[in-house]
């Protein structure tokens, strides 16, 4: 015992954090004092912080030793997380029970040992997400306990899943259906199976679905169901539906609330998407860079362009002028580089309107400014692709036409030349504006993006026979592309 003392003393001079040797410390204590170093114990669990991955990660080193015993001792010191700092967590981790009920399992203390696997059943799942390779054992050990519980092949299906054993990883959480079809995690997990690794979308529909309705007000699960369904190629009043059937879940995340007026911007009902816009403050998130404002500013010029058609040239001014400038409540300001060459076209049309010739030069100057080479799918810091066709636009207004086509033409060379392009992308990009939960195919959304491109140069020619059947062929690829949908509806009138 004297030698042990001394091996554990030095061991805590190098690595005073090292909590098997704190602990083995305090059993040696007790061993020869023969009682419980409850001071000793209480000191241990203050320094780990009762974080539940140090007690987990000590019992598995005193497992892997033989020690079932200390290391059942180890975990039973875990109580919960600290209420002062719980990591995100308000409830004891389910793992630590996991660990608990191997333990008991390889002491031969069967009936113990399913009633821990019971407790960690019992235990909240949020933020539980196991990926040791140990936690492999533990959870195996769970599965095999009777009565099997749901939450083993839950997690056990987590942790394949994040080794990318796919087949591993559904089969658990098949059979965690199968024992408590109740649980949305399991259910919304599947439907990531069935859709991107299984090709099967109708399963992954189902799945969700019935993930959703077990709990109408995660709002999560909703973005998720909405955006399967924008894979589905929902109409978009179908969508809407489902948004308006849900009002309380959908206004609990911004780019829900964005999607919305976006979803009513498709539909043409641009005051309502203006009004909700004006009523909350919204805050941007990485890849969300641009939303609110592109809706803004999609409301306000649609709105302009049907009073221009109208006559009603000075409310048309007034609603242009507001686009330029973004309400502080949208969160965010004018990306650098922003040209805004749609708005001033506009702007110039209506000044022209009015009888201000050199008003209508100034902003037909601004719009014709900015790149004029197209480029792919757009990240959020991208010129969009129908400014160019606006700056042709300008530029024929001021006289300049050969300029003007040739702003046409770039955009159908390059839609062109790029149609058949096939299309990866690349992972260490930063803000890509799609939440990529369901794969994408980003070979069809190239496609659909150059015949967009085709279609604007087509428009900013005055061919609309072909401009239409450009955008109709984007949005037989892409039935959610909201520019393709608002440029349709002006080729055809």
């Amino acid at each position: 015992d004297d030698a042990a003392a001394d091996w554990i003393r030095e061991n805590l001079e190098i690595d005073p954090f090292d909590y098997v040797s704190a602990f083995a410390g305090i059993l040696l204590e007790e061993r020869q004092t023969g009682r419980t170093a409850q001071e000793s114990r209480k000191a241990l669990v203050s320094k780990m912080r009762s974080f539940h991955h140090s007690f987990v990660q000590g019992a598995i080193d005193l497992m892997e030793g033989g020690f079932n015993e200390e290391a059942l001792a180890l975990l039973n010191l875990y109580e919960g997380p600290d209420p002062q700092n719980g990591y995100g967590l308000t409830h004891p981790y389910p793992m630590v029970n996991m660990y608990r009920a191997l333990c008991l399992k390889r002491m031969g203390r069967d009936e113990e040992a399913a009633g821990a696997a019971a407790a960690a059943d019992a235990d909240d799942p949020y933020l539980c997400f196991p990926n040791r390779l140990e936690d492999i054992a533990a959870l195996e050990n769970a599965k095999q306990l009777q009565p099997c519980l749901a939450k083993a092949p839950y997690y056990l299906g987590c942790l394949w899943y994040d080794k990318r054993q796919y087949d591993k990883a559904a089969e658990n959480w098949e059979m965690s259906v199968r024992i408590d079809d109740r649980f949305p995690a399991a259910l919304r997990n599947l439907s990531l199976i069935y859709y991107n690794r299984q090709h099967d979308p109708e399963r992954a529909r189902q799945a969700l679905e019935k993930a959703f309705g077990l709990d109408t007000s995660d709002a999560r699960i909703f973005l998720e169901l909405d955006q399967l369904y924008r894979k589905l190629e929902y109409p978009v009043e179908r969508r809407l539906a489902f948004y308006d059937a849900y009002p309380d879940t959908f206004r609990e995340r911004d780019d829900l609330y964005i999607e919305y007026v976006t979803l009513l911007n498709d539909l043409g009902r641009h005051e309502e998407a203006l009004a909700l816009l004006g009523a909350r403050h919204l805050h941007p998130w990485e890849g969300g860079e641009g939303r609110a404002t592109t809706q803004y500013t999609t409301a306000k010029t649609q709105i302009a362009k049907a009073l221009l058609a109208r006559g009603e040239v000075k409310e048309a001014e007034t609603q242009l002028r507001e686009a330029l400038v973004y309400p502080e409540n949208l969160g965010e300001g004018k990306l650098e580089g922003t040209k805004d060459n749609h708005i001033h076209y506009l702007l110039g049309l209506a000044l022209q309107a009015q009888g201000d010739e050199e008003g209508a030069k100034e902003q037909f100057l601004a719009a014709s400014t900015g790149t004029d080479e197209p480029a792919g799918m757009m990240f959020y810091n991208d010129q969009p692709a129908d400014m160019i066709m606006y700056q042709g636009l300008a530029l024929m207004q001021l006289g300049q036409r050969a300029a003007a086509c040739s702003r046409f033409y770039r955009l159908i060379s390059y839609g062109e030349a790029h149609i058949y392009d096939e299309v990866k992308m690349d992972y260490f990009a930063v803000s890509y504006p799609d939440l990529a939960v369901f794969d994408e195919d980003y070979t069809r959304k190239n496609r659909a993006h150059c015949c967009y491109l085709i279609g604007l140069g087509n428009l900013g020619l005055r061919n609309m026979e072909k401009a239409e059947a450009y955008f109709k062929e984007t949005l037989s690829l892409d039935a959610q592309h909201q520019k393709a949908m608002l440029y349709l509806k002006e080729a055809q009138a």
